[in-house]
């Protein structure tokens, strides 16, 4: 099963809390309060789901001053909306939000209770968390939160939750959260042995109260919900003042929704995901909103890991900093900014050169959202065109000597490699010999060998070869591969004019190949020409 189509049984809680019909509103309130569970499941005598027992009803109680032994009949809701193990999750937590609920009662086909899936199961285990960091956390503070001051009496809390259906009740002193009220801590009050109905806010309340700055990303919220596995976050503000409040409620909402989001584009994503590009999205501020499967192989982290960070958590100040620049000229411009940039990746440690587009993305009201930028790898073309470059200036010269010396120094340099060589046929059957040697930076004397027994017999007349590494024990009769300590080769065969076979050109390096398709592809580019006649072509000469 894939990740975009997790079902209620792969994330729901089996350990079950379950009580009669015929037991009473008290102990519900104890179980829950000793065990920490959100929600009670009333059965009959066949296990079958009649009622459920949540926070909520245990606040509903308490408001309606219900004594702990009456029975659960009384604060239950019922009936119970049951779902089966396969359904989706998606659907079933937009069902629950069209039914105003937040718990599921998993049935078999018996209608058994064989589990109980919460608004933080939906949270918890759907790896929503990346979806969360679209937005800020501004976008979706509630600021019609109950707040009181220490002194308020718990009843009057009481009255407000419930008249209100809100989940808590923020308190607060000189504009700055001290403390927190929620529904988990009503059940426990309505359980204990003292009797609530005298207490204040600031004899009960939670403290100190978690916050998080008014500019954080959702994504780092739901990663500190999980984190501290509360249920509620205060945003406040530089001065540490109340500016609103996070509910997982209102993320699980966000995330879902970010979720069914990804579904209806699922395609899309899966193409995303196979570009060669990298793709990413910033907000306004360089903040990660989302990236591709080759992004993230540029940082060398996750997406999840990507999302609700900036460039400074990666690389290094001045690369940033010419991100940035680039990504503000591109909103400045209030059109498509194109650069070519060097980029070295995390993960493999590949570097190369890359055309860079970044596009200034719009909201449905035309206002800035941030920044779309697509970077598609140019090195090989680049290296064609300057190799192609390179060899128009060289033809057409008297000096061929000069002329194979200059290109077989300019392949060496340019691909990194220890040893490049052009050679051409001689006249004695089964000899070759070099008419350009490049040796570790160095122009040395040409020389004649024997090509039986070398990879260059199995190039000259046939076809490219290239060996990534290990060469020398794939021909080990070539001594000369030992004495130069040579680990990979690569050759391509030069014909002249009438299709025969006339020498090769060859790279030979100390390590393995980490550019293979790189090496072949210059190769190609050189012999081309040649075949076909070409009388400008540096290679001229050979033919």
């Amino acid at each position: 099963m894939t990740d975009h189509t997790i079902s209620l049984g792969d994330i729901a809680t089996r350990d079950v809390a379950c009580l009669s019909i015929a037991a009473t509103l008290g102990e519900a309130a104890n179980l829950m309060a000793q065990r920490r569970f959100s929600s009670i499941v009333v059965i009959d005598d066949s296990r079958h789901p009649v009622g459920i027992i949540t926070e909520r009803n245990i606040l509903k109680v308490m408001h309606d001053r219900v004594p702990l032994d009456s029975p659960l009949r009384v604060g239950m809701s019922a009936p119970v909306i049951t779902m089966h193990d396969d359904m989706d999750c998606v659907e079933a937590y937009q069902e629950c939000l069209h039914a105003g609920i937040r718990h599921l009662v998993l049935v078999d086909e018996r209608n058994v209770v064989t589990g109980v899936v919460s608004e933080t199961d939906f949270r918890s285990h759907l790896g929503l968390t990346a979806l969360a960091g679209r937005r800020k956390i501004s976008s979706i503070a509630k600021h019609s939160a109950i707040v009181l001051p220490p002194s308020c009496a718990l009843m009057q809390a009481i009255e407000l939750m419930q008249a209100q259906r809100k989940s808590c009740v923020i308190v607060v002193e000189d504009e700055k959260p001290v403390g927190i009220i929620t529904e988990r801590d009503m059940v426990r009050f309505y359980s204990g042995e003292r009797s609530y109905t005298d207490l204040v806010l600031g004899q009960v309340m939670v403290a100190p109260v978690l916050t998080i700055s008014r500019n954080a990303t959702t994504h780092q919220a739901a990663e500190t919900m999980l984190s501290h596995k509360v249920r509620h976050l205060v945003a406040v503000d530089d001065a540490g003042r109340m500016a609103g409040l996070v509910s997982e409620h209102d993320l699980t909402q966000v995330m879902v929704g970010g979720l069914a989001e990804v579904r209806t584009g699922i395609e899309e994503r899966i193409l995303l995901d196979t570009l060669p590009d990298l793709v990413w999205l910033k907000d306004e501020q360089g903040i990660y909103l989302a990236c591709n499967r080759r992004f993230e192989m540029f940082f060398g982290v996750q997406e999840a890991e990507i999302i609700g960070k900036t460039d400074y958590d990666f690389v290094a100040k001045e690369q940033a900093d010419f991100f940035r620049q680039h990504d503000r000229k591109a909103m400045a411009a209030g059109k498509p900014s194109v650069n070519e940039e060097w980029l070295t990746f995390a993960e493999d440690g590949y570097r190369g050169l890359f055309e860079t587009i970044k596009t200034p993305m719009y909201d449905s009201r035309r206002r800035l959202s941030g920044v779309l930028g697509v970077a598609r790898d140019i090195t090989e073309r680049k290296r064609t065109e300057d190799a192609l470059h390179f060899m128009a200036q060289r033809s057409g010269g008297d000096n061929a000597e000069s002329i194979l010396s200059d290109l077989v120094r300019y392949f060496g340099e340019v691909l990194g490699v220890d040893y490049v060589l052009i050679d051409r046929l001689a006249e004695e059957e089964g000899i070759a010999e070099t008419v350009a040697l490049y040796a570790k930076g160095n122009i040395i004397p040409n020389m004649r060998y024997e090509l039986r027994g070398t990879p260059c017999d199995n190039v000259i007349g046939k076809q490219l070869c290239c060996y990534r590494q290990g060469v020398q024990a794939i021909f080990p009769e070539d001594r000369l591969l030992g004495e130069l300590q040579v680990e990979s080769y690569s050759g391509v065969p030069l014909w002249d004019s009438q299709g025969q076979p006339i020498g090769l050109i060859a790279v030979m390096d100390g390590k393995p190949f980490s550019n293979e398709a790189e090496v072949t592809g210059l190769l190609k580019l050189m012999s081309v020409p040649c075949l076909s006649g070409c009388h400008r072509h540096p290679l001229a000469v050979v033919c």
